[in-house]
């Protein structure tokens, strides 16, 4: 099975993550989801700050 070319980061319980699950379910976009736990600080660890800078989530990636 290929990788899909889009990886959405998103904590489970949140909203606005929700939306762009629900967004990418309804127009069938190929993706992989990654959940992050804030609460334990996943989105501060350097491997994901070396993606995005700021560390919020949710957070989009399209490999080229």
């Amino acid at each position: 099975m290929a990788t899909a070319p889009l990886t959405f980061y998103s904590f489970p319980l949140s909203g606005h993550a929700h939306r762009v699950a629900l967004m990418l379910s309804l127009l069938e976009v190929p993706h992989q989801r990654v959940d992050v736990d804030l609460r334990q600080a996943e989105q501060k660890r350097p491997e994901f700050l070396e993606m995005n800078a700021f560390g919020p989530v949710s957070y989009t990636h399209l490999r080229a």
